[in-house]
């Protein structure tokens, strides 16, 4: 059974207010899978609309989603945006601090190596 617009208002004013989606199914009587799909489905939509960089008004007059559901996806995709910048950033850093390795100086270390021998077989 196809749910009305009226339900998957109320799924998304839910979620909005930090339900939970199993939270949600208890409180609509709704299946977890029917209420994870519609959440699904409205999330690609306001994120699609933030990827053309439209603010929350102009998601909110275009798409009929309550306002609750669009700031906790908008804030969702600011927050993640965010953290995958600081990681990118941390992660530039990190490679600038890493010292390249040292060049071995083989000659020198075999040198080095026989006079060590050389050592110990003259106190035997």
């Amino acid at each position: 059974m196809a749910l009305t617009n009226d339900e998957i208002n109320e799924i998304l004013e839910l979620y909005g207010r930090g339900y939970s989606g199993r939270k949600i199914a208890d409180k609509t009587e709704h299946s977890p899978i029917t209420i994870y799909y519609h959440i699904r489905q409205a999330k690609k939509s306001v994120t699609g609309l933030i990827d053309k960089s439209m603010n929350v008004d102009k998601i909110l007059s275009q798409l009929d989603y309550p306002n609750l559901f669009v700031n906790r996806v908008v804030r969702e995709s600011s927050t993640s945006h965010e953290e995958n910048e600081k990681d990118e950033l941390e992660a530039e850093e990190t490679t600038e601090e890493i010292e390249s390795p040292k060049k071995l100086d083989l000659k020198a270390e075999l040198s080095e190596f026989q006079k060590n021998q050389e050592i110990g077989q003259r106190k035997e």
